[in-house]
């Protein structure tokens, strides 16, 4: 999937708009535009779900604990 041009893979650290930090990307949900993500501000990352149009920016590089350290 693609969103801004850039290819949403499951992992693929994302900016949302009105929400604080990143989050990864998990799956998307069939037919009604939206997905489930993971994460937040530090210590306080959940799994969350959000329309796709609400996706601020793809991030080229990862930079979450679990990324960078998994």
């Amino acid at each position: 999937m693609k969103v801004h041009g850039r290819i949403l893979d499951r992992g693929t650290e994302v900016s949302i708009r009105n929400e604080r930090g990143r989050f990864r990307f998990v799956e998307v949900f069939d037919g009604d535009g939206s997905g489930t993500f993971y994460g937040g501000p530090q210590g306080h990352e959940m799994f969350r779900s959000f329309h796709l149009d609400r996706i601020k920016t793809v991030h080229s590089k990862n930079k979450t604990r679990a990324n960078v350290e998994g």
